[in-house]
């Protein structure tokens, strides 16, 4: 019984600590010109052919500009 409280409250004390993908001095957001990386699944491709980015991905809602080989795959 000791022991399952002692692991909870590890898990507890580790969500509390930022691991070491912390962008704090950017407001959390990737800063411009470094690569993000997202998890998730690819819930649809789209073409911008306005945008800076013209092969597009979508996870979690979300737009990614990617290069057209990693589109393709």
């Amino acid at each position: 019984m000791v022991k399952a409280l002692v692991v909870v409250a590890f898990l507890v004390v580790a969500q509390l600590i930022p691991s070491c993908g912390d962008r704090s001095e950017t407001g959390g957001s990737p800063a411009i010109g470094t690569p993000a990386q997202v998890v998730g699944w690819v819930d649809e491709k789209r073409r911008d052919t306005y945008g800076v980015f013209p092969w597009l991905i979508v996870i979690n809602h979300l737009e990614y500009g990617v290069p057209y080989d990693f589109w393709l795959a």
